[in-house]
């Protein structure tokens, strides 16, 4: 399941792919009618995928796009597959440059108007993982590495090789994390201003903007190239998340780490302080339990505990 602040997408076991929410402008890739207008309050499913005998095992959403993981029906174990990315194509955040509106062509290839039609992106590996953040995009390949794309303003896409749109700094197709090529990537999280993600070896990396201590390393400076979150180097962490304005870690006990920005409590630290390396909550709630997942919203924070494992 992904969700942003006006709509949501799911998938169930089959692998269909069912959306709800806000459809203005066709944000969600459905046909617009007279009954619906631009909210659907009840889920629909894609149709696309279906026909084209595609099971979708990921989806992840920006504030703006759509991407997600889709593989053959007929590879019921296939965790990897194809790329496919919709929506807002401003940035580049999509991962192409198409010159062919789909749906819309009164509008004459506006890159205000959003991106009606799924479509594969071109990557040299299969995917087994994807992150929208709100300008851009990140996907890890079966191979292990990262690649990034879209606005790369503050160095939020950790790489090199860039192209400029007025003052914007902009990557318009995957290009691959040569910081990180010779790490194996499980894992990657995008938040709206900054990225993170976990190698093989249970190390966490950040870069992006860093303000209010989100990346971890001790103060509020930006990255433009990730950097090892030195805390964590010990912790073989599990599982990682990013927020708005905060990070968090859990580690193979179970301990759940966040840091970057209090305020509303955010943190969990009994105060609203700015908490700028990785610190571990010890509330009495959860002292004791064993936190398997935790996700960040815009002002709260969630986490589960149990003896649950996730696979990443």
């Amino acid at each position: 399941m992904a969700t942003n602040h006006c709509y949501t997408l799911a998938v169930n076991d089959f692998g269909d792919l069912f959306s709800w929410g806000s459809n203005k402008e066709g944000r969600l890739g459905h046909k617009q009618d007279l009954k619906t207008g631009d909210v659907l309050d009840n889920p629909r499913k894609y149709d696309l995928f279906t026909n084209k005998y595609l099971k979708v095992v990921e989806v992840s959403c920006g504030t703006s796009h759509i991407a997600v993981i889709a593989t053959k029906k007929s590879e019921a174990k296939e965790e990897s597959g194809e790329l496919y990315t919709w929506g807002l194509p401003l940035y580049g955040r999509l991962g192409y440059i198409d010159h062919d509106d789909d749906q819309n062509n009164q509008f004459d290839n506006d890159l205000l108007v959003y991106k009606t039609n799924p479509k594969m992106v071109s990557l040299p590996d299969k995917v087994v993982r994807i992150s929208c953040g709100t300008d851009f995009t990140a996907c890890i390949t079966e191979k292990g590495h990262l690649y990034t794309w879209g606005t790369n303003k503050s160095g939020y896409l950790g790489v090199e090789n860039i192209t400029y749109d007025g003052d914007q700094a902009i990557v318009t197709t995957p290009t691959l994390v040569k910081t990180l090529v010779n790490k194996f990537i499980i894992q990657v999280v995008c938040g709206s201003k900054h990225m993170m993600c976990l190698t093989s070896e249970r190390t966490v990396f950040s870069w992006g903007s860093g303000d209010n201590g989100i990346l971890g390393h001790g103060n509020s400076y930006g990255l433009n190239k990730p950097e090892l979150i030195k805390e964590l180097k010990n912790d073989e962490i599990i599982f990682i998340a990013a927020g708005d304005f905060a990070s968090a870690a859990i580690n193979i006990k179970g301990h759940l780490f966040l840091w970057g920005k209090g305020k509303y409590g955010i943190l969990g630290m009994g105060s609203e302080e700015n908490v700028f390396i990785p610190k571990r909550v010890v509330d009495n709630s959860i002292d004791q339990e064993k936190i398997f997942f935790v996700s960040l919203g815009f002002y709260h924070t969630l986490c589960c505990s149990g003896n649950y494992i996730i696979n990443i």
